[in-house]
């Protein structure tokens, strides 16, 4: 059912649909669109068909222009479509190389995330945008959590998003009242999840509503849809890469500990030896002056040990950039060959200067 409300300027912007919303000039734009091409196709096909019959009677040749006008209609239609969407679309795609920049140079989860929120608060242009993310058993956020049994109930995951403007026009399930009443109160028009069916989505995002209270479209809330399924992507790319570093790094410190232990025993062995004889020559004093120039260097020795393994234990912030790969392959191949050619160069090199000592 769509309902069509009137205001003093006229027609409504807005058209509803059950739980959709459509702005009426984007409807009236699309139905124009429709008539003038098929009005243009339909009067140059009458045109070429009372051509034809003038001249001579063809069936044929009248199936074949009438099946090429039809071929010419689904053109145009085709192309004045995209034309009338190539704003959307230039619009989706910066914001999705936006999203892409963002995952490149961040490799931490929490500036991410909140580069993440700019792309898409400014896609939407609204408010705000608030990503929730998946912590055992609920959605959560800054400012708000949505549990996901909630989320499960009141169909989200199969709808894949919700709105505030659709609740009132939706029969009633178990579960939307609650998710509806912490939507108002976190001021949030649309919820939106990624596109997957298969598993649980690891974020889902929560768009704030606009400064000019509109809705939000449904075709806005597609194009909503397809970018936050490109920043779930991403999130799950750069989560796969910091834990692979974590792995890496704890295999590092369990490496780096057994060298430390076994670096360990030989400032410990001394300290011990020298404990144990400090009773006996207590009253030495060349043992006593030993004894106070190597005891501290010891003590020094675990110390900057210790202090290996702290420094290697915390975790470290990678800046991230893009560079020319031929620029690094060549700092790197560069001392190489320089090392291969003095190796190659070293017995002539000592000849020469053998030489030159003889002279």
């Amino acid at each position: 059912m769509r309902v069509w409300s009137c205001d003093p300027v006229g027609v409504s912007a807005w058209s509803v649909t059950s739980r959709r919303v459509y702005h009426s000039g984007q409807v009236l734009l699309s139905i124009l669109e429709r008539f003038i091409v098929i009005g243009t196709v339909s009067i140059l096909a009458a045109l070429a068909l009372r051509f034809l019959s003038r001249r001579e009677p063809n069936v044929f040749a009248a199936a074949t222009i009438i099946g090429a006008s039809f071929l010419v209609l689904s053109y145009f239609d085709d192309r004045v479509r995209g034309w009338l969407k190539l704003h959307a679309e230039n619009k989706t795609g910066a914001a999705v190389a936006e999203l892409h920049r963002a995952a490149d140079s961040e490799s931490d989860l929490e500036p991410l995330t909140k580069r993440f929120e700019q792309a898409l608060r400014s896609f939407a242009d609204c408010s705000g945008v608030e990503i929730l993310k998946f912590d055992r058993h609920q959605y959560s956020g800054t400012s708000v959590a949505i549990p996901s049994a909630t989320l499960h109930e009141s169909g989200f995951f199969s709808d894949g998003w919700v709105s505030t403007a659709s609740f009132g026009r939706t029969p009633a399930r178990s579960g939307r009242t609650q998710l509806h009443e912490i939507l108002v109160q976190g001021k949030f028009a649309v919820l939106v999840c990624p596109q997957w069916t298969m598993r649980e989505p690891s974020l889902i995002v929560a768009f704030a509503e606009r400064e000019s209270e509109l809705p939000f479209t449904d075709p806005e809330i597609r194009l909503m849809r397809q970018l936050v399924n490109v920043a779930d992507s991403l999130y799950i790319r750069a989560r796969l890469a910091l834990q692979a570093q974590q792995a890496e790094h704890l295999a590092a410190i369990g490496r780096l500990g057994l060298t430390i232990l076994h670096e360990l025993r030989n400032p410990m062995s001394t300290l011990k030896s020298f404990s144990q004889l400090l009773p006996e020559k207590i009253d030495d004093k060349v043992f006593l002056a030993e004894f106070a120039e190597i005891i501290p260097q010891e003590a020094e020795r675990v110390e900057t040990l210790a202090q290996q393994l702290l420094d290697l234990s915390r975790p470290r912030k990678y800046n991230l950039q893009r560079t020319d790969r031929s620029i690094n392959c060549q700092k790197v191949s560069q001392p190489r060959a320089q090392r291969q050619f003095a190796r190659l160069a070293g017995p002539s090199r000592a000849a020469l200067d053998v030489c030159d000592t003889c002279m």
